[in-house]
């Protein structure tokens, strides 16, 4: 095959994949609290202001911000759209899965497009680039971190690869043991470690900055919690190990052959790998049964090992064979995502904002404070994701700090079996003394608007 049909070949394949991930995420974007949370700061970025913290980890330490301006392009590109979580995670998997066909020996081509096509296929790949948040796109960074080391071997970019995705979160610390053994061989060990160091510190340089600027605002707050929630130390079992088995989703007897026929058809270094992958995993035995979120990125870092070794072989390229069957099975019977009526769609919210906007002839210049009810507990996301499409348009939708000087405040009620009428929170009652200007259902949506006195 010359290099024209493989070009080809793999233009037409990353075409279909992105198609099928753009489609399959575009269906299923119920917007979440934590698909909120981005918006929300996707559309400071869109207003021109500084956004100093990431997403916060259960933990009580924020990710780095990094994770929002990567988002930020997408938004861009797409004009502003909400979808462009999608398309940016979308994006972030093809550059991660076109790094496996850098091995420029003409020898490779087949065993590493195998090696795209079982990870591609996977249910948890689809998973995670179907369904963007931070808890899903650390993954991809991984995986494009432990794609250089192996073509590579140990350099800058795999360094910060891995950076990347530490800052986004750290459960991709799993990838860390690898990247050490790769730097431990490298011949200038001094050089590489000072890359390496640089690589991981990089992406944190915004949260280095604010504490600096704070004097260790982050730090104090983090040391002055009574209990640390989230991972704890505690024995647990096989359990973290048992989720990662069925996060693989593959029969037991070709689980098991894949293992073993990759130690055995591996080369050393393939050997190696796998030890420290497998270590790595087992050592969850001395950690708390966490979420399958977290357990993501080992899945990644087994899959790719094991196939890695399998793809070299024709014996292992068989069995990869086995792995595409299986989750092909597993795709097909998915089927499609369907909303149900309470679902909360770009296209209901976008819709409830423009006709609030057209009944209302509400004004770009005027300040707006917003507020959302989704259930009777009042949880969150407080208006983040309102707060996006009315900026992206060009509103002045203020933040909470900022709603005792608002003109305007307007409440959204998405359940119709809570009482509106004598409902308040703190948020709006910031606002201070208003008067009900508009008091309107759309999109099964009660939609208040409200006027200082």
């Amino acid at each position: 095959m010359g290099n024209k049909q493989k070009l080809l070949l793999v233009s037409l394949l990353f075409t279909c994949l992105f198609t099928f991930w753009i489609s399959r995420g575009m269906s299923s974007f119920d917007i979440n609290v934590d698909n909120a949370r981005d918006l929300n700061a996707l559309s400071n970025l869109w207003i021109h202001r500084i956004v100093w913290l990431g997403p916060q980890f259960s933990v009580g330490f924020p990710a780095s911000p990094l994770y929002f301006y990567l988002l930020f392009p997408g938004l861009l590109l797409t004009g502003g759209s909400a979808y462009s979580l999608v398309f940016s995670q979308a994006v972030f998997a093809i550059g991660a899965l076109s790094l496996i066909l850098l091995e420029k020996k003409k020898e490779l081509f087949i065993s590493n497009l195998a090696l795209v096509l079982a990870l591609v296929l996977s249910p948890w790949f689809t998973q995670i680039v179907t369904k963007p948040w931070n808890g899903h796109q650390y993954v991809i960074w991984l995986l494009g971190s432990l794609v250089l080391l192996h073509v590579k071997k140990m350099n800058f970019l795999s360094a910060l690869l891995l950076g990347i995705a530490i800052s986004i979160h750290p459960a991709a610390l799993c990838g860390l043991p690898i990247l050490l053994f790769e730097w431990w061989k490298s011949p200038k060990k001094r050089n590489n470690f000072l890359l390496l160091l640089l690589g991981l510190l990089l992406p944190w340089i915004p949260i280095i900055m604010f504490e600096i600027i704070t004097k260790g605002f982050l730090t104090r707050q983090w040391l002055s919690l009574d209990a640390k929630t989230g991972i704890a130390f505690t024995y647990s079992g096989m359990a973290n190990f048992i989720t990662i088995i069925q996060q693989i989703n593959l029969p037991q007897i070709i689980l098991g052959l894949s293992v073993m026929s990759a130690i055995i058809l591996g080369t050393n270094r393939d050997r190696a790998w796998l030890l420290l992958a497998g270590v790595t995993t087992l050592s969850l035995v001395f950690v708390s049964h966490v979420l399958g979120y977290y357990l993501l990125g080992f899945t990644c870092l087994i899959s790719f090992v094991i196939c890695k070794a399998l793809s070299r072989k024709k014996l292992g390229q068989l069995l990869l064979v086995f792995w595409l069957i299986s989750y092909l099975l597993i795709i097909n019977n998915l089927g499609t995502n369907t909303y149900s009526q309470n679902s909360r769609t770009v296209g209901r919210l976008q819709t409830t904002v423009s006709e609030t906007v057209k009944i209302n002839q509400l004004s770009k210049t005027e300040k707006i404070a917003l507020v959302s009810v989704i259930d009777k507990q009042n949880s969150t996301p407080q208006a983040d994701d309102y707060r996006f499409f009315f900026r992206v348009v060009g509103f002045n939708a203020v933040d909470i700090a900022e709603y005792p000087q608002a003109d305007k405040l307007i409440v959204f009620f998405e359940r119709s079996d809570i009482d509106w009428e004598g409902w308040r929170d703190s948020q709006s009652d910031t606002f201070g003394e208003k008067e009900l200007i508009s008091n309107e259902i759309i999109n099964g949506t009660r939609t208040l608007v409200y006027t200082r006195k």
